[in-house]
C-alpha cells in the first residue's frame, strides 16, 4: 500500500489468483474532493483448466444519528424509512434514507451542522464490467433500518488468461445518480485509462518531496506523514472549513471531533507547504470563538455541545500558537482581513481575523485569567485533560469548586512564555505592509498587550521556578504540586524560552533526559514515575504504569522538546528526533504493527510490561491518529528551519 491506496491479494477456488485494490485520488483545492473510491479487480487463472467465476463487492447500509448520545431529547432509536434505487442501464444502485423531521430548532435546515441527520446522505455503488464480462447490481433491503448493496461480476477465464474490472462506491448528499456521477468523476476517468494502476501520481503532485533530504529512509518516512495528514483532512459544512481531527477512536469510533489543541498541533508542518490547507484548519479553530472569544473546545453536536465541567484553559493558547507558526513562515498579512462569522447557528454576526485574535487573546488573559502566583488559571485542564486528579489524588479534600477557581498551570504560563514573542513578532513583521495600513495602530496595540502579557507569566514562571531543578506543575491555592515528581509536559516548553539564561535551559535538558528519558529507546516519559491519578469509580478508564498520564510516552511533549533545544545542542536534537521516528519504532518493537504506520497519541514506556505498544481507550483499531504524523513532520522541518 502506499499514498492513496492499498491492494491485497488471494488465492481463491480452482486456481484463481485474485487482487483487490482500493484507490482514492486527492483533493487538488482544500474544499474539493471525491466523495468514493474506486475497487480495482484483477483476476488470473493459475489452473491448468478453463475457470468460470463470479465475484461480488458489496456492503451493508445502516445510518445511525451524529452524535445522538449528547441530546437526550432525541430518540437515539429513531429510525429513516430506507429506500433502495436501481439504475440497471447504468449498472447502479442506491440506498437512501428518507429524510424525517424530528423536533423543532434541532436540525435547522439544510445548511446547518445537522443536515446529515436531518437528511442522511445516499450511498451509491457501480459496477464496470470488462468486455467478455456480465456485470449486475442489487439491492436487499434486511429490515426498516438497514440495507446491503452489492455489484457481481461474472466471466470466463482461460487457462492463463487475465481479467480486470470495477466497482465505485461513495455517497452523495443527494439522492441523484447523475449528481453523483459528476462528484466521482476522477474515478470514472481511471475506469476508462486501460493504463490505471493507482493514484499515486496525483498524490505525488500535490505532497512535498522532501528533494533536499538526504537520508532516504527519513524522507520516504516524511512523505508518508504528509499524505497520512493530507488524507485525513475532513470538509466541515456546518463550519464551511477543512480540519484534520485527530482521528484514532475519538473520530472514527466515539464520533468526537475533538479537539482544540489537536486541530492546532495538525496545523504546524502544514504551515511550511500547505498554506491553503493551514489557513482553512485556523480559520476552522477561529470560527469556534464567540464574541467574548470563548471557544468550544470540541464538537460532539449540531454545531453545539452540551455545558459539562470539563473547561479546557490552553484552547485559546494554541490557537494563538498555530496563527504564530503560520504568520511566521507565510507573512500572510492579507489574512488578518478575512472576514468569518462568530460561532453558533445561525451566523448572525461576522468579523476579521485579526478581531478574532483580539477577543482570543482578550480572553486567555482576562476570563482564563491568573491564579494567586500570576500563573495562568488551570480551570478543569490544560495540556492534560485530567489534570484534576493529579491534584485530587495529592490533596484529596480540594473539592471542585475550590480546584476550578485557584489551580494554575505552570504549563498554560510556559506555553504563553514561548510561543506569543513568535506572534507578536510576526505581526509587528506584517504592519504597516499594504494589506495592513488601516489597521497599523490597532496592530500596535495588541502587540504591546501580547508583549506585556507574556512578560508577566514569564516573570511568574520564573519566580515560582526558582532555583530547582526542574519546574513545578502547578498551584491550588498554596498548595504546591510537582515538587517531587517532574512532568514534562512544561518543561518541554520551558527549554526552549531563549530569554531563559543558556546555561539553565542546557541543565533543563539534563536532568530531563536522566529523570524522564532514563531507561526510554522512544524519548521520553510523561512523568518520571507512574501517579495513581484516578479516584475510584470516577473515571471510564483506568491505566496502569507506563501508560498515557501514567507515565506513558507522548509526542505532544516530546516534540517541543527536541525543536527547543536545537539552537543549543543540533545533533542531541537531531538524534532525539531519529528515536521517535517510525521507522526506528520498528527496530525497537518489530513484533508490534502499532506505530509502524500509524500510531496513538501516547505509546507505553519502559514503566509498562507492554513497552512499545498502547493499551486503554487508545486501541490498535481503529489505529489512524494524525498525531504523531503532525509532530514528527513539524519536528522535522523545524529542525531544517533552524540549523538547515
Amino acid at each position: 500500500f502506499g499514498a492513496g491506496y492499498a491492494s491485497f491479494e488471494y488465492i481463491l477456488h480452482n486456481g484463481i489468483k485474485a487482487k483487490r485494490s482500493f484507490s482514492i485520488p486527492p483533493s487538488e483545492n482544500v474544499k474539493e474532493g471525491t466523495p468514493g473510491m474506486l475497487i480495482t479487480i484483477e483476476l488470473e487463472n493459475t489452473a491448468d483448466k478453463t475457470v468460470n467465476y463470479s465475484f461480488r463487492e458489496g456492503l451493508q447500509v445502516k445510518y445511525d444519528m451524529r452524535y445522538w448520545h449528547n441530546y437526550p431529547y432525541i430518540d437515539p432509536m429513531a429510525t429513516y424509512p430506507v429506500v433502495a434505487a436501481t439504475f440497471e442501464s447504468e449498472k447502479a444502485a442506491m440506498v437512501r434514507f428518507a429524510p424525517k423531521e424530528l423536533q423543532p430548532l434541532v436540525f435547522g435546515d439544510s445548511l446547518d451542522y445537522g443536515r446529515a441527520d436531518k437528511c442522511p446522505p445516499a450511498v451509491f455503488m457501480q459496477t464496470f464490467a470488462g468486455k467478455d464480462q456480465t456485470g449486475k447490481i442489487q439491492t436487499f433491503i434486511k429490515d426498516s433500518t438497514k440495507a446491503q448493496i452489492s455489484g457481481e461480476v461474472s466471466g470466463i477465464l482461460k487457462k492463463g488468461e487475465k481479467a480486470r474490472f470495477y466497482f465505485i462506491v461513495g455517497y452523495s448528499s443527494t439522492k441523484e445518480f447523475s449528481t453523483w456521477q459528476k462528484l466521482t468523476q476522477k474515478l470514472r476517468d481511471a475506469v476508462a485509462d486501460p493504463s490505471f494502476t493507482t493514484f499515486a501520481g496525483k498524490w505525488k503532485n500535490v505532497l512535498p518531496t522532501f528533494n533536499n533530504e538526504k537520508d532516504e529512509l527519513v524522507k520516504l518516512e516524511m512523505q508518508w506523514h504528509a499524505y497520512v495528514l493530507k488524507s485525513m483532512a475532513s470538509y466541515n459544512e456546518f463550519y464551511d472549513e477543512v480540519f484534520i481531527p485527530q482521528g484514532n477512536v475519538y473520530e472514527y469510533e466515539f464520533g468526537v471531533a475533538a479537539c482544540m489543541n489537536d486541530w492546532m498541533d495538525h496545523v504546524l508542518p502544514l504551515c511550511y507547504y500547505d498554506k491553503e490547507l493551514a489557513k482553512s484548519i485556523i480559520r476552522f479553530g477561529l470560527r469556534h470563538a464567540d464574541f467574548q472569544g470563548n471557544l468550544v473546545a470540541s464538537d460532539e453536536g449540531m454545531g453545539r455541545i452540551p455545558k459539562a465541567p470539563w473547561q479546557k484553559s490552553h484552547s485559546q493558547l494554541y490557537l494563538l500558537m498555530a496563527l504564530s507558526e503560520y504568520l511566521h513562515q507565510t507573512q500572510d498579512a492579507a489574512f488578518l482581513n478575512e472576514e468569518i462569522p462568530f460561532s453558533g447557528y445561525p451566523h448572525t454576526a461576522k468579523g476579521t481575523i485579526l478581531d478574532r485574535i483580539e477577543r482570543i487573546f482578550f480572553n486567555q488573559r482576562d476570563v482564563n485569567y491568573v491564579g494567586k502566583h500570576g500563573i495562568a488559571r488551570a480551570l478543569l485542564s490544560d495540556n492534560n485533560d485530567v489534570l484534576y486528579y493529579f491534584f485530587h489524588n495529592a490533596y484529596p479534600k480540594i473539592d471542585f469548586p475550590t480546584y476550578f477557581w485557584n489551580a494554575e498551570s505552570m504549563s498554560n504560563a510556559a506555553m504563553a512564555a514561548l510561543y506569543l514573542p513568535d506572534l507578536a513578532n510576526a505581526l509587528t513583521k506584517i504592519n504597516n505592509t499594504d494589506p495592513t495600513k488601516k489597521e497599523n495602530k490597532r496592530i500596535g496595540e495588541l502587540v504591546s498587550a501580547i508583549n506585556q502579557y507574556r512578560k508577566q507569566q514569564l516573570e511568574a514562571l520564573v519566580k515560582n521556578w526558582g532555583n530547582n531543578p526542574y519546574a513545578i506543575r502547578g498551584y491550588v491555592g498554596d498548595k504546591v504540586f510537582g515538587r517531587d515528581t517532574i512532568f514534562s509536559d512544561l518543561q518541554c516548553y520551558a527549554i526552549g524560552i531563549k530569554d531563559l539564561p543558556l546555561d539553565r535551559r542546557k541543565q533543563l535538558w539534563k536532568v530531563v533526559q536522566e529523570k524522564l528519558g532514563n531507561g526510554e529507546k522512544k524519548g521520553i516519559r510523561y512523568t518520571d514515575k507512574a501517579l495513581t491519578i484516578y479516584p475510584e469509580n470516577n473515571h471510564t478508564d483506568s491505566f496502569t504504569a507506563g501508560e498515557h498520564e501514567e507515565a506513558g510516552v507522548w509526542y505532544y511533549t516530546n516534540a517541543p522538546l527536541i525543536t527547543g533545544y536545537a539552537d543549543i545542542d543540533p545533533v542531541a536534537s537531531w538524534q532525539s528526533f531519529k528515536r521517535m521516528t517510525f521507522m526506528q519504532h520498528a527496530r525497537d518493537y518489530p513484533d508490534y504493527w502499532v506505530g509502524m504506520w500509524s500510531a496513538p497519541d501516547a505509546i507505553n514506556s519502559s514503566l509498562s510490561p507492554n513497552e512499545g505498544t498502547t493499551s486503554g481507550y487508545t486501541r490498535p483499531f481503529p489505529i489512524y491518529c494524525a498525531h504523531p504524523h503532525a509532530w514528527m513532520l513539524y519536528m522535522y522541518l523545524k529542525l531544517k528551519d533552524v540549523n538547515g
